[in-house]
């Protein structure tokens, strides 16, 4: 789901002829260029957005908070031992399998994924880090079956303010740059999203510090038998309430850090719409440097470069 309605609001904001921008869409506009036009597309498309499609998500503080003390010592144990874990190891390498679940666009069975995609994560702090896609399939409904096709997977990476984006299909590298606020974060947003429609790049920033200030955190139950710790993690802030209701995240005991993650849709519901990602980090390990990073953000033989700079740009303080 996120994927796809991200392409949808890219299609919008480059093309504002779409019916749904004008009653008399005979006279085809030139897309915005320039990053006044772009901007003031976005702000446009956000009123459409937001008259189609409901209420934006906001930040509502769940039942359960405030935790119990037996609880918030719990989240607090957690968070000191994944913190110390990052201050002692630094450094993060690891494999990842990723199922993405949309019964909008995808099967209607909610135990059945619309994309499963396999690669690599390293994670080098909040803001240097590397999302490699290696491999991706794709359920296509067809009648009683389901059949799995190859698609492109995600590559991207980020480098203090330039994110870099790689397209299999043109064989492009796109450098984006942002203008970053205090703690890091790019400013330039649509409806919650990058304006280069980065797949919830700030997830994977997510770092124990200031995870409080975030979130609403409460401790979870694992399943018997794992050597885990589960936190509930339901967004403070707008920003973060426009891109999912909640995050399920598991630390492993063997090296405090994250094993598993599962992120639920702004609108999520278990019954009415199960639309969420889910995250298994593998073979995880802690380098002394972050090897081959910035070799693997060239271009690959053969494919285009080019600069996307957003710096420029009004950015919401």
């Amino acid at each position: 789901m996120f994927t796809i309605l991200r392409l949808g609001l890219l299609s919008l904001l480059l093309f504002p002829a779409s019916p749904l921008r004008a009653e008399n869409a005979s006279a085809p506009e030139a897309p915005p260029t320039t990053p006044e036009e772009i901007q003031k597309a976005a702000q446009e498309l956000s009123r459409l957005f937001s008259h189609f499609a409901g209420p934006i998500p906001v930040p509502v503080k769940p039942e359960w908070f405030p935790l119990n003390p037996e609880d918030a010592k719990r989240v607090e144990e957690v968070l000191t031992a994944w913190s110390a874990s990052r201050a002692k190891g630094g450094r993060l390498r690891c494999q990842f399998r990723k199922w993405e679940f949309d019964p909008d666009f995808g099967p209607k069975d909610p135990a059945v994924p619309f994309i499963y995609t396999t690669g690599e994560f390293r994670w080098g702090g909040p803001d240097v880090w590397m999302w490699k896609g290696t491999s991706a399939k794709k359920a296509v409904v067809k009648g009683d079956k389901t059949e799995w096709v190859n698609v492109d997977p995600y590559y991207w990476a980020r480098n203090k303010d330039t994110f870099y984006e790689w397209d299999y299909r043109r064989k492009t590298r796109t450098e984006h740059r942002y203008p970053v606020d205090s703690v890091g974060q790019p400013q330039i947003r649509i409806l919650g999203f990058f304006v280069a429609t980065f797949p919830l790049t700030d997830i994977y920033r997510l770092d124990p510090a200031g995870l409080q200030d975030r979130f609403w955190i409460r401790p979870l139950t694992p399943t018997e038998g794992k050597c885990e710790r589960w936190l509930e993690l339901v967004p403070r802030k707008d920003a973060d309430a426009k891109q999912f209701s909640s995050l399920l995240v598991a630390i492993s005991e063997s090296d405090w850090d994250i094993r598993a993650l599962d992120i639920r849709a702004s609108n999520y519901s278990a019954e009415s719409y199960s639309a969420r990602t889910s995250l298994e980090f593998l073979k995880r390990t802690r380098p002394t440097a972050m090897t081959g990073f910035l070799n693997d953000c060239l271009s690959p033989a053969g494919w285009k470069s080019v600069i996307a700079d957003y710096r420029d740009m009004p950015s919401k303080k």
